[in-house]
C-alpha cells in the first residue's frame, strides 16, 4: 500500500501497533475500573466488573476515542474513572428497580431497612474505614484488601503476600486496632 506521498506503508506493522495500543487502552479502562469498583466491593462481582470494563471501552471505543483526544493521562484516567462510575451507578439503579418491582408482586410485608439517618452514618463509617485502610503502608494496606475487602483467609493472605502466617495475624490485629481507633467503633 502507498501513501500520498508515494512511501510504502507496511499494513502489517499499523495492524500489529494498532493491537498493541488497543491492548494498552484496554488495561489502562482495566485498572482504574478497578479503583473505582474497590468503593463498589459488595455490590459487584469480578464478572460485574469485567462487564463494566467492556462497556467503558465501547462507549469510548463508539466515539472513536474522540473523549481522549488531545488529553493528558490525568485527564483520560478521570475519564475512565467518571465513566466507570456512572454505568456502575447505572447498574446499581436498574438492580433496584428490579428488586422494588419483584416486591411489588408478592404482596408481603418487607423490612424497610435502614433509615436516612442509619444510612448517613453507615456511609460515613465505611468512607473512614477505606480511608483509614488506603493511609497504611503498602504492604499493611495489601493485607487489609485480601483480607477485609477481598474476604481471603489469613493463610490466603500470606500466601499471596509471601509473609508468614504469623506476620499476616499481626498485621491484622494491628490493622483492627488502628481502624477502631480512627474510626472510634
Amino acid at each position: 500500500m502507498m501513501n500520498g506521498g508515494g512511501e510504502m506503508i507496511d499494513v502489517d506493522k499499523l495492524v500489529i501497533r494498532d493491537r498493541i495500543e488497543t491492548i494498552r487502552f484496554f488495561k489502562l479502562v482495566q485498572e482504574n475500573v478497578r479503583l473505582i469498583a474497590e468503593h463498589f466491593y459488595r455490590e459487584f462481582s469480578i464478572e460485574d466488573i469485567e462487564d463494566v470494563v467492556q462497556e467503558v471501552c465501547e462507549r469510548i471505543l463508539k466515539k472513536r476515542y474522540e473523549p481522549l483526544r488531545g488529553r493528558s493521562m490525568k485527564e483520560i484516567r478521570n475519564y475512565i474513572c467518571k465513566t466507570a462510575y456512572n454505568i456502575m451507578i447505572d447498574i446499581l439503579r436498574a438492580r433496584k428497580r428490579r428488586a422494588h418491582d419483584d416486591d411489588d408482586d408478592d404482596g408481603e410485608i418487607v423490612d424497610p431497612g435502614p433509615s436516612p439517618d442509619e444510612i448517613v452514618v453507615m456511609k460515613e463509617i465505611k468512607r473512614s474505614i477505606l480511608m483509614c485502610i488506603h493511609s497504611l503502608p503498602k504492604t499493611k494496606r495489601l493485607v487489609a484488601i485480601l483480607r477485609f475487602l477481598e474476604g481471603k483467609s489469613s493463610g490466603e493472605v500470606a500466601e499471596i503476600t509471601g509473609l508468614t502466617r504469623k506476620t499476616v495475624y499481626k498485621y491484622i490485629h494491628q490493622i483492627r486496632e488502628r481502624i477502631i481507633e480512627e474510626v472510634k467503633l
